[in-house]
């Protein structure tokens, strides 16, 4: 039975790129259309400070012209990322939100370190289940996330992770979860992939990552790491999207892993529910 919709926002599996390129496209149409004006007068003035300072000899304060329109020309540019994201999500009839709260997510990399936080979420769906796109930045790393709901099952913690992602390996945050082992690839995998899973689900972790799926993605030569916890799957994508070559690509490969997994978990969620009574007593991990 195919899952209704939760709300009437568009689909990630129906995009129209047409209209955007990127977020540096984004960025000349703030600085040399809307705001032709102002970024001509800043430039002057730019100019005007720096000879004024050599004019007076304060050759030290030589860097302030350069500083201003630095700071000037860096505003516009964090604007054009909000632009380039909240266009996309109007045009395709997405609910785009610059920021999220951490509380609204799940995954364990969320966990780790004191500086984190959540910009440039688009929400919509996926193959009728709810989804939602993000960039998460952690210490000095910077993710493309994507997320997938299903509401009426229950993961046990699973994660495939990239040894090709850098940045999701820097920190040992497995650490932090609980009775958690690690399952065995064959050697085709061991040099790209490390997996792992909640004791006592080993046999459902390798129904859902068979060799077929694993290699698959070795042959999309992707950095994708793959977590599924709770009722979330999440897709984590180690450079940050910022064109449309980018955003079809995440989109493309992200739609084949669903086709790919989600039969096997909807056949899988009967057997976690059996599950869960024996090897899931504690309320979290």
């Amino acid at each position: 039975m195919i899952e209704k919709k939760e709300n009437n926002f568009g689909d990630f599996s129906n995009l129209d790129f047409d209209f955007i390129e990127s977020i540096y496209s984004s960025f000349n149409y703030l600085i040399w259309e809307k705001n032709r004006f102002t970024s001509i007068v800043m430039i002057i003035f730019s100019i005007i400070v720096t000879i004024i300072i050599f004019f007076i000899g304060l050759y030290d304060l030589w860097p302030l012209g350069v500083f201003i329109l630095i700071l000037y020309f860096g505003y516009f540019y964090i604007k054009a990322k909000n632009h380039f994201f909240e266009n996309f999500a109007e045009k395709n009839n997405l609910k785009y939100q610059s920021s999220i709260s951490l509380k609204e997510v799940k995954g364990s990399l969320f966990k780790v370190d004191d500086f984190k936080k959540i910009s440039n979420a688009i929400t919509g769906n996926f193959k009728n289940k709810k989804a939602r796109f993000f960039h998460y930045e952690y210490k000095d790393y910077k993710l493309t996330v994507f997320e997938i709901f299903f509401k009426k099952t229950n993961f046990p913690y699973i994660l495939l992770q990239s040894k090709r992602m850098i940045k999701f390996g820097d920190y040992d945050y497995r650490k932090k979860t609980k009775k958690e082992i690690e399952i065995n690839l064959e050697n085709e995998f061991k040099r790209n992939y490390s997996l792992f899973g909640r004791e006592g689900y080993a046999i459902e972790v390798m129904q859902i990552f068979t060799t077929d799926f694993l290699r698959f993605l070795k042959e999309e030569n992707s950095n994708f790491s793959i977590e599924l916890k709770e009722d979330r799957m999440y897709i984590y994508d180690d450079i940050v999207v910022k064109n449309k070559r980018q955003f079809q690509e995440l989109c493309e490969v992200t739609e084949e892993i669903i086709n790919k997994i989600a039969p096997l978990l909807k056949r899988l969620k009967n057997d976690f529910e059996a599950l869960h009574p024996y090897f899931n007593k504690e309320k979290s991990y």
